[in-house]
């Protein structure tokens, strides 16, 4: 991928080297920087990173067919599923689905398995009721794929923000979100916008807030649960709404999460493989047994190089995809694609 240039006032950062280059690539999370300075302004060369860390990161790739270069863009969509290694590439998998099928729903629940969030705001700003990609300037559409592509290409949807579009594309929906080691909190979901730090402070970016009380006093309030438990998850969810299972492999296990300088922070989140698998199947049966199968509208899951070990890659993917597939979740053609069958897997 081509990089490109940002210039940086130096006025719109703290005026220590140390906090600005901290704010910057906090801003830029999913890039490789090189940075030069005048005396007023910061310029910066961003590239598109594919991932931050990950060891042994060619067992992985080799068990998917691709090269360390194939990464940042590869992923592959299935009638209505979507895998994907970057999770940024998540976005683009339900843009894609829902042009396709002409499906936009009032409602929606997001069952979302993962060890992150993933509502940060998005490069995204709003004018005259456009949504614009504040790095390229091109027009985002969660209406028109190719648009969504092109905001994941440039850097604009982030892996820790590319449920925020979709959110605000949708009039309600609830995120379930699942996650291990946590204690149980809702909140209520508020769409906003909010002013832009640092690129340019007259834009107003996509965001998601929360509130501890309803904000609307009258029409319907969306809910972000985040919960260890399953049952509270089942509890829930509204009876009247289509549901998007996201399932992030770090779920699983997040041993690197996302840090070069992991081995110096206790090991939180590393189950072995063989706990993973326990956890997939509980997580399928229990679904299962909720008889929400059929509401389940569209499956997408991501890799996570930065956090999932690669060691895992091949094993976790056929276990969890042979999981969904046996509930009755249409994951099969993922499984063809991949090359998972039980032949080549043994």
């Amino acid at each position: 991928m081509q990089s490109k240039i940002i210039e940086i006032d130096k006025k719109r950062l703290p005026p220590d080297e140390e906090s600005s280059m901290d704010v910057i690539f906090d801003y830029f999370p999913d890039h490789e920087i090189r940075i030069s300075e005048t005396p007023t302004h910061y310029h910066l060369e961003l590239k598109r990173s594919n991932f931050l860390y990950c060891e042994n990161v060619e067992k992985g790739l080799k068990a998917l067919g691709i090269n360390k270069e194939d990464v940042g863009s590869f992923y592959i969509e299935g009638q209505q599923s979507f895998f994907c290694l970057l999770e940024s590439w998540i976005a683009y998998g339900w843009s894609k689905f829902m042009s396709e099928t002409r499906y936009r729903p009032d409602n929606l629940t997001i069952i979302h398995l993962d060890d992150h969030t993933d509502l940060m705001s998005p490069q995204i700003s709003v004018d005259n009721g456009r949504c614009i990609d504040m790095l390229t300037r091109n027009i985002v559409s969660f209406s028109d794929p190719e648009s969504v592509k092109n905001a994941v290409q440039s850097g604009a949807i982030t892996v820790g923000s590319m449920m925020t579009p979709l959110i605000h594309y949708i009039e309600n929906v609830d995120v379930l979100h699942l996650m291990q080691q946590v204690e149980s909190t809702s909140r209520y979901i508020n769409k906003s916008t909010d002013p832009d730090t640092i690129l340019d402070p007259r834009q107003k970016r996509i965001s998601i807030n929360f509130t501890d009380g309803p904000a609307n006093k009258r029409g319907k309030n969306n809910i972000y649960l985040k919960t260890p438990h399953f049952s509270e998850i089942i509890q829930n969810i509204n009876p009247e709404t289509d549901i998007f299972l996201h399932i992030d492999m770090d779920y699983f296990n997040n041993r690197f999460n996302g840090s070069t300088d992991w081995v110096n922070y206790p090991l939180k989140h590393n189950l072995s493989i063989d706990e993973q698998k326990e956890a997939m199947g509980v997580f399928c049966r229990k679904i299962s047994k909720a008889g929400v199968i059929s509401r389940i509208k569209h499956v997408s899951i991501g890799v996570s190089p930065s956090f999932y070990p690669s060691e895992y890659w091949k094993e976790g993917m056929t276990c969890l995809l042979r999981e969904l597939n046996s509930v009755g979740l249409k994951v099969t053609d993922l499984i063809n694609r991949l090359n998972l069958k039980e032949e080549n897997v043994l």
